[in-house]
């Protein structure tokens, strides 16, 4: 009887969709990182900043802001090309800056995790 089942596709293997980091790309990436965590700590006590290391994923920062716990952002590092230094960049892959400049890295990430007091809690409807 002849199987009516269409052939089985081979799956590509999902758990590393992009290439490897290197040894080297891992150390730098970790000492940028760190770098940033010192920047932000000092930029803005209030918000917390760890290491986050997954097993085959490039080192990232975890920065949240207690005062807002919605206000969380992974920040990695893309790794130096044609002699340009490595950047900082947010989860989606937007570049915050290069790293040699931390300190400006960090009042990025501290504008946009800010707790806006002034902002209203939840949408009204304007009175007639």
């Amino acid at each position: 009887m002849p199987s009516h089942r269409r052939p089985r596709r081979r799956i590509r293997d999902r758990r590393v969709p992009f290439d490897a980091p290197t040894v080297d790309h891992v150390a730098d990436s970790v000492r940028h990182l760190e770098s940033l965590r010192s920047a932000i700590s000092d930029t803005d006590p209030t918000l917390f900043a760890r290491p986050v290391h997954r097993s085959g994923r490039p080192p990232s920062l975890h920065v949240n802001n207690p005062e807002a716990e919605r206000f969380a952002e992974d920040i990695g590092v893309r790794p130096e090309s044609a002699g340009e230094p490595g950047r900082f960049v947010w989860s989606w892959g937007e570049v915050i800056t290069p790293v040699t400049t931390p300190e400006i890295a960090a009042e990025r990430i501290r504008t946009v995790l800010a707790a806006r007091n002034d902002m209203p809690t939840r949408r009204t409807r304007p009175t007639p």
